[in-house]
């Protein structure tokens, strides 16, 4: 064999022994490229923090490079883009002051993959919660453990300012949102001749509560300022109104009308002497307000009202109770001049169940006199102003509130029987209305209160129909520390919207309202 031929073989032999070595390699290449994120919603409250009371995060992992291309404008990430590997990115939410629940969707690309989450944030609902809400001081304006009027703001979620009379000085005059914030009153010296009373009032967002003082004079004092009395006089535990009167100096006590007495109208003084505040029977349709006038032999004045109600208690644990059978002579009157009547719309499921707008002007010479017997029994629509937004009608025989982008609630008669720190049960029947089409109209309710007064059941009430369904559903609301002075309100959630804004139909109705003592 030639060199040539050798080396030719010699070729071939490597070229054979190296096949096996190649044909057994593979080639796995570069991995797939992929993007990890959460598959689960996101979800905080108002204030932009998890359940854990913390700013919420999440892990995204990778291993090519990846960006974050969209998220709301509510939301402020911690990172928006980075290169291969795992990383914990935070995401700083907005207080939600929207009125309504929202959410977000948040997406995360690179490498032609795209991966989204969303985030869900719930609407705030305000928070304003006093310890106490009434003072008695004296002439010096200090308690009679010789210190001064103070309390805690509980709770409060939004920022706060306080408006006071001129008399009275409080240590903080606003606020951030937080808990057990102390604050004291400062009360000036009472100089003048009679008793007063002012009103501290805290504000936060739509939220407000009263600290009632009632300051005496040197000289006289009642122990109290407000005599509550129902339709026969007695006080709410079925004791007669008594009063003690505490003078240095000879007294006497003129009423202000003549269905009020007063036993004995005149005293020594020099001790504390007891009397005792008599009322005719209330046979008229409002509650009716007096007073008496306390005065000294040195000109010093002091001056309790007197509240008397239009019903008697039917037992110790009912305050306040509405069928609303009082409209039928108005149904009637309507159904004479009318040919198609008054309806039942949740009775009969007929959503389109005639109900006039006590309101509007073909009727109102037949509602007139109920718009009056509405206000003499003490309630209010919220949101009613004359001639352009007037949205209360008149089913049979209970109210209906609320028409397309007009929204209203109602502000409950004041409960002038409720003790002092009083605890309640608000009872109501409730229906959300539904459209042509079936579908339940979206809104909640939320039970509020004035002057006094926290909600303790969980807000809002959501209804519990099903397309197509019009029914009473039965709400029981519990309220602590009420008071003769405290408003109940009854509204939809996010019935401050205005004409256009979503949800634009929160038409509802309310039947069977009942206030009944609570432990």
């Amino acid at each position: 064999m030639n060199s040539r031929n050798k080396l030719a073989a010699g070729i071939l032999a490597a070229v054979f022994a190296m096949m096996p070595l190649v044909s057994c390699q593979e080639d796995y290449g570069e991995p797939d490229p992929f993007i990890d994120v959460p598959e689960a919603d996101i979800t905080v409250d108002y204030s932009g923090l998890n359940s854990a009371g913390k700013i919420p995060g999440v892990e995204i992992g990778s291993n090519i490079s990846w960006a974050i291309t969209a998220y709301p404008d509510w939301v402020t990430p911690s990172r928006l883009a980075s290169d291969r590997g795992r990383f914990h990115i935070y995401f700083v939410c907005d207080e939600n002051l929207t009125g309504d629940d929202r959410t977000g969707t948040v997406t995360v690309a690179g490498a032609g993959i795209e991966k989204s989450f969303r985030i869900i944030q719930s609407l705030k609902i305000e928070t304003l919660e006093l310890s106490q809400t009434e003072f008695s001081v004296g002439g010096d304006g200090r308690l009679p453990s010789g210190q001064i009027p103070s309390f805690y703001i509980l709770e409060v979620n939004s920022k706060w300012t306080v408006d006071a009379p001129e008399w009275i000085t409080p240590s903080l005059e606003e606020g951030e949102a937080g808990k057990y914030i102390s604050v004291s009153l400062d009360v000036a010296v009472n100089d003048s001749r009679s008793a007063r009373t002012g009103d501290v009032v805290f504000t936060a967002g739509s939220r407000s509560e009263t600290v009632k003082v009632r300051q005496a004079v040197d000289g006289i004092d009642l122990g109290e300022s407000i005599v509550s009395v129902d339709r026969y006089g007695y006080r709410d535990d079925s004791s007669e109104a008594t009063l003690s009167v505490d003078s240095e100096q000879p007294w006497t006590a003129a009423p202000s009308a003549s269905w009020i007495e007063v036993s004995p109208s005149s005293g020594n003084g020099g001790t504390v002497e007891n009397v005792t505040i008599t009322v005719t029977e209330n046979t008229e349709a409002q509650v009716r307000s007096g007073y008496v006038t306390f005065t000294n032999s040195n000109g010093i004045t002091a001056s309790v009202d007197v509240k008397q109600s239009t019903t008697a208690y039917e037992d110790d644990n009912l305050f306040f109770k509405d069928d609303f059978s009082w409209l039928s002579p108005y149904i009637e009157q309507y159904n004479a001049k009318n040919s198609k009547p008054v309806g039942d719309a949740v009775g009969s499921g007929d959503e389109g169940a005639n109900a006039p707008n006590v309101y509007a002007s073909g009727t109102w010479s037949i509602f007139e006199a109920f718009v009056t017997e509405f206000t003499e029994r003490g309630y209010v629509d919220i949101r009613h102003i004359d001639g352009t937004y007037e949205c209360l009608y008149m089913q049979d025989a209970y109210l209906k509130m609320g028409k397309g982008d007009y929204h209203t609630g109602l502000k409950l008669p004041v409960v002038e029987e409720m003790p002092e720190g009083g605890n309640a049960l608000l009872i109501f029947d409730w229906c959300a209305q539904m459209t042509g089409s079936g579908n339940i109209d979206k809104l909640t309710l939320t039970v509020e209160t004035e002057n006094g007064g926290t909600v303790v059941t969980q807000m809002p009430i959501g209804p519990d129909q099903v397309k197509g369904e019009l029914k009473w559903q039965t709400v029981t609301v519990r309220l602590e520390n009420l008071g003769a002075s405290s408003v109940i309100s009854i509204r939809p959630t996010q019935m401050w919207l205005e004409k256009g804004e979503s949800p634009n139909q929160q038409r509802w109705y309310i039947d069977n309202i009942r206030i009944e003592r609570a432990n």
